[in-house]
């Protein structure tokens, strides 16, 4: 993903590059995707000299992710997409934004788009990198974050308005995604109402 990546590994043949992660640790060395995933990696460095508490306490000062596992890719799929589509394959994506409350099922986003199942499945992995359903998944995580920084409403209603239909299915997709529950989520992620400066 990231355009300093071959040059990263012509320079340092005896390290590891991983351009679609994060941050990646290899020994002593350390390395992010930019300046945001350097925050991301400063704090598992916290996090691994001091331990998960402090770590979590620097997350919630910063208003940002207690812990982006460093394998994990950058998270804004629309934004990812919207960079590397043009054309049916940037409709396709802006549709499933559109609609990802109430999609029922892939077989549904590929009838729309009158394609087989089979065939939009494989070209959508060869176009965008992973099946639709992970794809569908992240808009909906999204929805859900944008909705919890937002509205103090119940995790049963955030998931019915970000398209998981069930609180269950919006916990497990977070724990996959993040580690933490989206209650978690929202104890470290909300902005305070007031600073005490």
């Amino acid at each position: 993903m990231s355009q300093a990546a071959p040059i990263m590994r012509s320079r340092y043949p005896q390290i590891e590059v991983d351009s679609n992660s994060l941050y990646v640790q290899q020994g002593n060395i350390w390395s992010s995707a930019g300046g945001s995933a350097g925050i991301d990696l400063a704090l598992a460095i916290v996090r691994e000299d001091f331990g998960e508490k402090i770590a979590m306490d620097i997350a919630k000062r910063l208003v940002i992710y207690a812990h982006r596992p460093g394998g994990q890719q950058q998270f804004s799929s629309m934004l990812i997409n919207q960079y590397n589509h043009v054309g049916k394959q940037q409709k396709i994506l802006c549709w499933i934004k559109d609609n990802a409350v109430q999609i029922q099922s892939i077989e549904e986003i590929a009838e729309y788009w009158g394609m087989s199942l089979r065939n939009f499945h494989r070209c959508f992995i060869k176009d965008v990198g992973e099946t639709p359903a992970q794809y569908l998944e992240k808009i909906r995580i999204e929805n859900a974050i944008m909705l919890m920084q937002t509205k103090q409403q119940p995790l049963k209603i955030i998931a019915q308005l970000s398209g998981f239909g069930t609180d269950q299915r919006l916990i497990k997709a977070f724990k996959r995604h993040f580690g933490i529950t989206p209650s978690e989520y929202r104890e470290h992620h909300t902005m305070p109402a007031v600073f005490n400066i």
